[in-house]
């Protein structure tokens, strides 16, 4: 009999700014607007299942119209990386969709989101400390800090569950992280910004796929694709064609809203 997989369902895929963007006529955003688009992409956000168990990866202000569309009834938990609007700005949202399911919903974070945006009836922060661990449902969970705000007052987590780890605003990883990251099989992490952007809070797809070579890992996922990026197709051959080159043996998968990735 085959073991259950792990599902992870992407919420969101896209930027601290939603693409489509108001008032926008580049390629991308044009793309954006057409009907069932891949370069449509809401605030970063995923839906972890596993068995029973479902665990919410960030909410951002989309949250309630992501968890409407895909008619999400059951959560167990919700993970979030960092205390910035577009991880954890929808905690009111999530909140009002907690207390229609008549139970309090553990939110695992750290101080600075409470402080930031203070506490909620429906939901109950846990406060969890980089490298260690929680018991959600059938699932353990493991919290690695990231590199990420230019900013005090907003460290930022990745997650690694079994085999999956999912890190989707990072500027860079910390030596101890990547200890805890050895042995991952897919690895879902920030691409915000295209080939050649600078910017510190985050990473380009070449640097994400140096560190998936050297961590060694299956399947690349990439999230949090910005503003800077082509259309999703044209992005996504563009990118296809430089891992056969650099990274022949890596699997790699530009994120889309909607799409869905299963570990074993």
């Amino acid at each position: 009999m085959l073991e259950a997989a792990m599902e992870l369902l992407f919420l969101g895929t896209g930027p601290a700014e939603a693409i489509p963007r108001m008032g926008h006529d580049d390629a991308l955003c044009r793309d954006g607007m057409k009907p069932h688009s891949k370069s449509r992409r809401l605030r970063s956000a995923a839906l972890l299942r596993f068995r029973e168990t479902s665990i919410l990866l960030d909410a951002g202000p989309d949250i309630g119209y992501q968890l409407a569309s895909h008619r999400v009834q059951h959560i167990d938990a919700a993970l979030l990386t960092h205390a910035h609007l577009d991880a954890a700005g929808g905690l009111r949202t999530l909140a009002d969709w907690a207390s229609t399911t008549g139970r309090v919903l553990p939110v695992y974070t750290e101080l600075p989101t409470q402080k930031r945006y203070g506490t909620f009836s429906g939901l109950e922060y846990r406060f969890v400390k980089s490298g260690g661990t929680a018991k959600i449902g059938a699932l353990s969970t493991r919290f690695l800090r990231m590199r990420h705000s230019l900013q005090p007052g907003f460290p930022t987590l990745g997650f690694r569950i079994g085999k999956l780890a999912y890190a989707s605003d990072v500027a860079s990883i910390p030596t101890q992280s990547l200890k805890h990251l050895q042995g991952v099989r897919t690895l879902v992490l920030d691409a915000a910004f295209w080939f050649a952007q600078k910017y510190r809070g985050h990473l380009t797809p070449d640097k994400s796929i140096k560190y998936a070579q050297w961590l060694g890992v299956e399947h690349l996922v990439l999230t949090q694709t910005g503003h800077t990026y082509p259309p999703h197709a044209e992005a996504e051959r563009a990118l296809k064609a430089y891992a056969r080159e650099h990274a022949p043996h890596l699997k790699l998968t530009l994120a889309h809203d909607g799409l869905r990735i299963k570990q074993p």
